[in-house]
């Protein structure tokens, strides 16, 4: 059995320990069959029900209860890997970012048990938002990211940002999710697609997840379907390609923001913002990217 022990501490915020070793067996009494979402590359996920007064000092929540694929010997190194980059989160504790509450593992399969959240994947409402509402998971979204860029630990690099690795609640506060491939900067990611951002270093760098972000805010605020289509297919997806397909949309409207939106003041200066994400060589990082969309938000209200 993989050990474990080094990959986790347990903490403990607001009543709550997060990422604490639960045993298979009480795991399986809190697991319901009831699925939740899609079936992906790791395993599936079910409703889960942790009772008042159990043995771990949680209080009485539902969860979701993840559940790998089978062990078996083809698939056994790949699964290990993804467990672990997803224990990665027992150190992350953000509003932003999905919280594990806990896990285990068997001969037969691993477990992963977090925070439940009402919620929907962003892919579902984007051509439905508002200005406000898109403006809001955009910051909530680059929060979570800059979070993790600036990390003692790290920096962690996602690896997999898009459109479905982010979970929006019904107050449209954005939670970023599927850290299978999250890594520290330099070490290689389990990651089957192309890369998001061309590089020719060997490993992860954080450059990747603003490229990526950059992408995902594009089409957030042109609500363009082939941004989309082109991430989620794998295509072969340069910065130059991107720029070639938006740049003469942006010089002859002077923003990219969808018409859907009104003429936002601050469109132009999101729309140029998000264009420096897509720089190859651009120095930007997601904490400056927050504190400029928050100063436009404290602007607009004056």
């Amino acid at each position: 059995m993989h050990d474990t022990s080094s990959f986790f501490n347990s903490r403990v915020s607001g009543g709550k320990r997060q990422g604490m070793e639960i045993t298979p067996l009480d795991i399986q009494a809190f697991m319901s069959e009831q699925p939740l979402g899609r079936v992906d590359a790791f395993g599936k996920t079910f409703l889960g029900h942790i009772p008042a007064n159990n043995s771990y000092g949680l209080g009485e929540m539902d969860v979701a209860i993840r559940v790998s694929h089978p062990r078996i010997e083809d698939q056994e190194e790949n699964l290990q890997i993804q467990f672990k980059n997803e224990l990665k989160l027992c150190s992350l504790k953000h509003r932003n970012i999905i919280g594990l509450i806990g896990f285990s593992e068997t001969k037969e399969n691993f477990y992963l048990v977090y925070e439940m959240v009402q919620a929907r994947p962003l892919s579902e409402l984007v051509k439905g938002l508002t200005w406000e509402q898109a403006l809001k998971v955009l910051k909530g979204t680059v929060s979570g990211l800059a979070f993790l860029h600036s990390h003692s630990e790290g920096p962690f690099v996602h690896s997999n940002i898009s459109t479905n690795s982010i979970l929006v609640t019904k107050d449209f506060v954005p939670k970023v999710v599927d850290f299978r491939h999250c890594v520290v900067e330099g070490q290689r990611t389990t990651h089957d697609n192309p890369r998001y951002y061309p590089s020719s270093q060997e490993g992860a760098i954080v450059k990747e997840d603003i490229f990526a972000f950059g992408l995902l805010a594009l089409q957030l605020i042109t609500k363009d379907g082939r941004t989309a289509y082109a991430v989620e297919e794998g295509l072969d997806l340069s910065p130059h390609h991107i720029l070639d397909l938006y740049v003469p949309m942006f010089r002859e409207k002077g923003n990219l923001v969808h018409a859907s939106y009104g003429q936002e003041k601050e469109s132009r200066k999101i729309t140029e913002m998000i264009f420096n994400c897509l720089k190859k060589d651009s120095p930007l990082d997601l904490k400056s990217f927050h504190r400029d969309l928050v100063l436009l938000s404290l602007t607009k209200q004056c």
